[in-house]
């Protein structure tokens, strides 16, 4: 057996990436499911692999794609996206959508849609009303969203909630907010990007941009119970970057984008 130490200044050389299709504007979103990789974000049209932009062989979708991971071959799902697609979840064969739209497939839907692995447009239709940044399946089937959103179904809901497969609003309310009295940055409006759960299932994480939750002071990372939102567990990072940081060379805004929990960790 050996054993391989890289030392300060030291360099490893990167694997070649593997050939890709390519899109045309951001991906904000990736999901594998059922062998099959799903895409979203802020483009218009994919290219093969190695294609150059502008070569005809462009291939219209809106804002959401689908790849076999066997193949490689981009399948004919394209439930039609008029805006960005920040986050996609899966449960069982139905596809959920989040992020800034207000149509799929032609039809009504704010900022959050559900759709079937055949690209078709499900009934499910809870309204945001604003952007939704993350969708997540929860460990009791519900759905668990975050973003910039004040309501959901025209409830309070302030920038996280649960919503079932039905399209059911839950009454799990954190309140994520935001302290006053300081301009932005580095107090900017809050948001939630980024949500996760505990090993045994009882709490959920969350990240973003905030300053309170349920009344706490809270900086960007905190976690509530599954089963009752109002209370905040003692978890706190306090991840904050003061605007006046002397050292900084751009104004800082603090944020989470991604939280990661195992059984003894939350990364």
């Amino acid at each position: 057996a050996a054993a391989l130490a890289i030392g300060p200044g030291m360099a490893l050389a990167a694997s070649p990436p593997a050939s890709a299709w390519q899109t045309n504007g951001v991906v904000r979103a990736i999901r594998f499911a059922n062998g099959v990789m799903y895409i979203g974000g802020q483009f218009t049209t994919v290219r093969p692999p190695g294609a150059p932009a502008n070569s005809g062989f462009d291939v219209n979708r809106q804002n959401v794609a689908a790849i076999n991971v066997t193949t490689g071959k981009l399948l004919p799902w394209n439930p039609g996206v008029n805006g960005r697609v920040y986050s996609i979840a899966v449960r069982g064969s139905t596809l959920y959508l989040g992020g800034l739209f207000s149509t799929v497939g032609g039809k009504a839907r704010s900022d959050l849609a559900a759709v079937t692995e055949a690209g078709a447009l499900t009934s499910w239709a809870p309204k945001a009303d604003g952007a939704v940044n993350v969708i997540t399946t929860g460990p009791n089937g519900n759905l668990f969203v975050g973003g910039e959103f004040n309501r959901l179904n025209k409830a309070v809901r302030h920038h996280l909630g649960e919503i079932t497969s039905a399209g059911t609003l839950m009454p799990w309310a954190p309140d994520v907010g935001q302290i006053t009295g300081f301009a932005c940055p580095p107090r900017c409006h809050p948001t939630v990007f980024t949500i996760g759960f505990s090993a045994d299932h009882k709490d959920v994480y969350f990240g973003g941009h905030f300053g309170l939750v349920n009344g706490a002071d809270r900086n960007e990372a905190a976690e509530v119970p599954v089963a009752s939102g109002g209370t905040t567990m003692a978890f706190n990072p306090n991840v904050y970057a003061a605007a006046n940081c002397p050292t900084c060379t751009t104004v800082e805004t603090s944020r989470v984008y991604h939280i990661i929990p195992t059984a003894s960790r939350v990364y």
